[in-house]
C-alpha cells in the first residue's frame, strides 16, 4: 500500500541554511542596502568560527571527544592581538 505524502513542506536536513537566509533578509531589511563591502565582512568575520567547526566537526567524527578547541581558539586570538598591536 502506497503511502499518501503530505502537502506540508519538509524541511529536513536544510534548516540551516534556511535560517541563514532568513537572517540574510532581515539583515538586508533592517540596514536597507547590502553592498560587496557587507558581504565580505560577514565572511571575514564568519571564517574563523568556521574553520574552528570544521576541526571540532573531524575531532568528534574520529570518536576523539576533545571539545577544548573553544578555549584555545581564545588564547590564540588574544595571543594574535597582542603580538599585531605590538609589531605592526
Amino acid at each position: 500500500m502506497a503511502t499518501a505524502r503530505s502537502s506540508r513542506l519538509d524541511i529536513g536536513d536544510n534548516w540551516p541554511v534556511l535560517v541563514f537566509a532568513g537572517l540574510l533578509i532581515v539583515l538586508i531589511a533592517l540596514k536597507g542596502r547590502f553592498t560587496p563591502f557587507d558581504m565580505r565582512s560577514l565572511t571575514v568575520n564568519a571564517l574563523p568560527l568556521a574553520l574552528i567547526a570544521l576541526g571540532q566537526f573531524l575531532v568528534v567524527l574520529t570518536r576523539g571527544v576533545d571539545l577544548s578547541l573553544g578555549p584555545v581558539a581564545s588564547v590564540a586570538g588574544a595571543v594574535m592581538a597582542l603580538t599585531i598591536t605590538d609589531h605592526p
